[in-house]
C-alpha cells in the first residue's frame, strides 16, 4: 500500500512541477487484448487470454514528451483441470509512464512509452503484489486538435506468488485534450 502512495506522490509532484511548463493536459481510455506469459503447469490447462483495458491522465510538457498515470485491468488467467475450472488470477494495478509522441505526418504520430506498474494478482485463495517495470510502443491519429485514436501495444511486468509475470495488453483507445 504504501508503495502505491509513493507513485502517486511522484506523478503529483512530477506534473505540478512540471504544470507551469504544460502545453495540454489529456485523458484517455483503451479496450483490448490481453495475453498472459507465464509457465504451463503440467496436467493443467491454461486460459492465458482475455480482455483488458486501462483509464489514464496525461500531461505534455514538451512537444515530443508527457507524463501519464492511470489504472489498468489486464483480465483473467483462468486455470482448469480436466475441464473443471480450479481458479482464476486477475490482474490490475497503477502505473505511472514518460511518454514520448514522434509526429510522422499531419495527423499520425508513433508513441513509446516507459514507466512503473505497481500491480496486484489477486486468486481464488490469495493475493499479491510488486511494483515493476512496464513499456509499449503504439501509433495515434488525430481526428481533430482534442481527440485521437491510440493503438498500442504494453507489457506490464509485475512479480506476484514469488513468481515474476508479463502481461501484453493490445489496446485501441480514445484520447481527448482538454
Amino acid at each position: 500500500m504504501i508503495q502505491i502512495h509513493k507513485a502517486a506522490l511522484a506523478a503529483i509532484f512530477t506534473i505540478s512541477a512540471l504544470s507551469a511548463h504544460a502545453a495540454d493536459f489529456y485523458a484517455g481510455g483503451s479496450v483490448g487484448a490481453s495475453r498472459w506469459h507465464v509457465e504451463d503447469v503440467p496436467g493443467f490447462e491454461t486460459d492465458k487470454s482475455d480482455v483488458g483495458g486501462k483509464l489514464y491522465l496525461g500531461a505534455s510538457f514538451l512537444p515530443y514528451f508527457g507524463v501519464e498515470a492511470g489504472w489498468a485491468s489486464l483480465g483473467k488467467l483462468k486455470v482448469s483441470e480436466l475441464g473443471s475450472p480450479l481458479g482464476d488470477v486477475k490482474g490490475d494495478g497503477w502505473f505511472v509512464d514518460a511518454v514520448g509522441e514522434f509526429p510522422v505526418g499531419d495527423n499520425f504520430a508513433l508513441l513509446a512509452r516507459l514507466g512503473a506498474f505497481y500491480g496486484k494478482a489477486k486468486g481464488t485463495v490469495a493475493e499479491d503484489s510488486g511494483t515493476d517495470v512496464k513499456w509499449g510502443v503504439g501509433a495515434s491519429y488525430g481526428f481533430s486538435k482534442n481527440l485521437s485514436m491510440r493503438a498500442e501495444w504494453e507489457r506490464y511486468r509485475f512479480k506476484a506468488f514469488d513468481e515474476k509475470g508479463d502481461v501484453d495488453l493490445w489496446s485501441v483507445g480514445l484520447n481527448f485534450r482538454f
